[in-house]
């Protein structure tokens, strides 16, 4: 089938070892998409009952079959395990360049066992793998300073998924990271990463996509993008993104706020898309995406990526933090330790909750 490479990788930590495999065609014709072939492969490969802290709990690095290709917003890459946060099967998605370049690189789908004995980095180049001692020079790194030192170090091109030191940590809701500000950040899938003693993974690929007649594919997809993706119903994402939900949802009675003890925020003009509006200085994509809807923000000294609607959401209503350069530096914090946002922000909105009512004392 064309569009995708047909290779899985599998990464045994514990051993040391990996081997290539062949992609069940039979189930990526019939699971369509990341998700569905994901979803097949943990199915038939997660063992029953297994601790999902245990070595023997892997983790899917998987792409769908257009990544890498230049059809709008199918670039991503889906993140699953048995979760530690829910004990049951999870998956979570991420955008950015990574999965493009797991393709180019020959693989649809990355299965990771095992637990190193000491902290490493998976290194993967084309059909070269191997495991780089991190301790010392790479652990304990935050998000950018281990992306930044990775492609210094292997390769300027290098696509990097990693965690924090949240994940070393295996803090529960740890998130993996990919382009600094793209993160995979539901199910705890950054803490798996830690509990397996695994930094990061980086990659590198030189190879292609396959889209059988290219003419005709190209034809449809420009057909497409007028049809559907760039059409006066989706100027939003490019022009506010998904901060444009703040008032609607304010209004509706629904924006978490302190704890969701309430549903509406008196400050929600102060962090809400007009607000963020004032200080945008650009726009960011995905891998060849045309929707460009990736905000980039600058204030109170961080200029970044975001805040996402659930950004603001929780770490802002629902901790009472009216205030956007705030805002935007525990965004930057949970960023750069690796913390999936809405968790952090529901964790601290609790406690600030118990702590007012005098249940608990976090201080």
């Amino acid at each position: 089938m064309d569009f995708y490479r047909g290779k899985v990788l599998r990464v045994d930590l514990s051993a040391g070892t990996s081997a290539v495999e062949p992609l069940d065609m039979g189930w990526a014709e019939r699971y369509v998409g990341g998700k569905g072939l994901l979803l097949r492969y943990m199915w038939e490969y997660v063992p029953a009952k297994v601790d999902p802290w245990s070595p023997e709990n892997p983790v899917f690095l998987v792409t769908g079959p257009f990544a890498g290709t230049n059809v709008s917003t199918a670039s991503r890459l889906v993140v699953g395990a048995k979760s530690p946060v829910t004990g049951i099967l999870d998956d979570s998605y991420v955008g950015g360049s990574f999965a493009p370049e797991m393709k180019f690189a020959g693989y649809d789908l990355i299965v990771i066992t095992g637990r190193a004995p000491e902290p490493v980095v998976l290194w993967i180049k084309n059909d070269k793998v191997e495991l780089i001692p991190a301790a010392g020079k790479y652990w304990g790194l935050k998000t950018s300073a281990i992306e930044a030192a990775l492609r210094a170090d292997l390769d300027q091109d290098a696509k990097v998924l990693s965690i924090g030191p949240a994940g070393e940590n295996q803090i529960p809701w740890a998130c993996l990271s990919t382009d600094q500000y793209h993160k995979a950040g539901r199910g705890g899938h950054g803490a798996l990463f830690g509990a397996k003693n695994l930094k990061a993974v980086a990659i590198r690929g030189t190879g292609s996509v396959e889209v059988g007649d290219a003419r005709a594919f190209l034809a449809d997809i420009a057909r497409i993008h007028k049809e559907h993706v760039l059409t006066d119903f989706n100027l939003w994402a490019n022009e506010e993104g998904t901060p444009i939900l703040v008032d609607p949802m304010n209004g509706a009675g629904v924006l978490p706020t302190r704890n969701w003890s309430q549903g509406t925020f008196e400050g929600a003009e102060s962090i809400n898309s007009e607000a963020l509006q004032k200080v945008k200085v650009g726009n960011r994509a995905c891998y060849q995406c045309a929707l460009g809807c990736r905000q980039v923000h600058e204030a109170g000294g961080v200029k970044a990526e975001g805040p996402e609607y659930e950004t603001i959401a929780l770490c802002g209503a629902n901790c009472g933090v009216g205030d956007l350069e705030a805002l935007m530096r525990f965004n930057h914090e949970c960023d750069e330790w690796g913390l999936d946002t809405i968790s952090s922000g529901a964790v601290v909105g609790l406690a600030m909750d118990m702590t007012e009512k005098g249940i608990a004392d976090f201080g």
